[in-house]
Formats: structure tokens, sequence, C-alpha cells
């Protein structure tokens, strides 16, 4: 990255980005701006060309997103797959409007299940690519202003820990 870049982060990673990458956030842990942070959540929760209209307003070049997932494509949930419940919370969103809760009759096991606007925001998005390119399949999802920078993992061969895949992925902006 370029040093005048500026990277769109959910606020718990922008210490990391500031810290270890010495690049501009929009927001860490110790922003106390808390109507910056409502508006972070809001644009991970909006559709592409809304978070355009956001992320241009900060003139950011980049957002990161961080997910975990097994080797099935099952979220774990220690990454923004759990997180985002937050960045609704705090933007004022009811959780609802993007889907809902399930349960697994074979497994008993609980999970996420994006309705179509869930389907379309750019922290769902996002994540499907960045995990679905991770586990060597071709992606569903289709990014429109954000193209692949960086991953954390190795397409098709994604290592795991404690049958987790973390992923960091971090994206550039197209505003074009």
């Amino acid at each position: 990255l370029q040093p005048t870049d500026v990277v769109a982060s959910w606020w718990d990673y922008g210490y990391w980005i500031t810290i270890i990458a010495n690049k501009t956030t929009l927001a860490d842990n110790g922003t106390i701006n808390a109507t910056q942070i409502a508006t972070i959540g809001e644009m991970f929760l909006s559709n592409e060309t809304e978070a355009i209209k956001i992320l241009d307003k900060y003139d950011a070049t980049y957002v990161v997103v961080f997910t975990t997932f097994d080797s099935n494509g099952n979220d774990v949930g220690w990454g923004d797959e759990g997180k985002w419940r937050w960045m609704a919370r705090i933007a004022g969103l009811e959780e609802s409007a993007f889907g809902e809760t399930k349960t697994d009759e074979s497994t008993g096991r609980t999970y996420w299940e994006w309705n179509d606007k869930g389907q379309e925001t750019v922290i769902h998005k996002m994540m499907q690519y960045g995990k679905e390119v991770t586990l060597g399949q071709s992606p569903t999802v289709q990014l429109e202003h954000f193209e692949k920078a960086y991953f954390s993992q190795t397409p098709g061969s994604p290592k795991s820990y404690g049958g987790a895949i973390p992923l960091v992925c971090v994206y550039k902006i197209n505003y074009i």
C-alpha cells in the first residue's frame, strides 16, 4: 500500500493496521467518535453502491475484513461473521432485516442464513468471496467496486487452526 492509503475496517482491527502496517484507518480501539463507528457499520451493511458513497467521504482506498470458517465453508464465528451483528446494532439497524438464525435438524448446529438484502451487503459479499476463493471454488459473489488486493491464505490449500480457517481479506476500492 502507498503511504497515503486509508484503510476501512471494523474498529477492532484498527490498531493492528495502524501499528503493524503503518496505515491510516477510519477507526481503532481508541476511537471515541461513536458516529464514525456507526457509519462504518452502516457501510459494511450497505450494498456496494451505498457503501462506495460512504467510503468516498473518507477517501478510503482499501477495505479489510476478517472471517473464520471450516473446510466446508461454515462460519466459525470468530471474525466479522460474528461481529456484523455489532455493526448493525451500533449503526441502529435491525439484524432481522438481513436474515435469520436457523438450526440444522440433523446436527443441531445453529447458523445464520442471509436473506436477499443480507446477501447484497458489503460484509457478506467480501467474506463469501474470500471463503470461496480460499477454498478453491469459483466465486458465486460478484464484486462491482472491490477487487482482491491480498488474502492471508493460499487459494485451494488453506491452513486450518483448531478446525478454523482464519482469513484476512484486503480489497482495493474501485470508485469507477
